[in-house]
């Protein structure tokens, strides 16, 4: 298995990368994965995290690399989310959702979210 990191940056539009190794796998946490990123600022950043899995899955589609782990948080369990957790945890559900259609659309091969705990 061939891995790389890197960052896509948010924009609208794909930064075009030259990788010459095969990849097989995206490793995906988030621009702004802490609470406290969502302290100022909170739509702003749901907006730029959702648009960064949008250039990831692009970007795999471009590469053909199907498998994709995605770091999402156990707070998605509770019903309701925590209040001080809600712009959080409605980041990671979107996102888990937009990954979640393009697996069921077989575009992923792979799919693997992990329940992070953030304190």
């Amino acid at each position: 298995m061939h891995c790389i990191i890197f960052f896509i940056l948010i924009s609208k539009k794909i930064k075009v990368l030259n990788i010459k190794k095969n990849l097989n796998w995206i490793v995906h946490s988030e621009a702004y994965h802490r609470i406290n990123d969502f302290k100022s600022k909170p739509e702003l950043k749901v907006k730029k995290n959702v648009l960064m899995v949008k250039n990831l899955v692009n970007f795999m589609k471009i590469n053909k690399i199907k498998n994709f782990i995605y770091f999402s948080t156990i707070d998605l369990n509770f019903s309701p989310y925590p209040s001080q957790k809600n712009f959080y945890c409605g980041n990671k559900d979107r996102c888990e959702k937009i990954l979640l259609n393009k697996f069921k659309k077989k575009i992923l091969k792979n799919l693997l979210s992990l329940d992070c705990l953030q304190l």
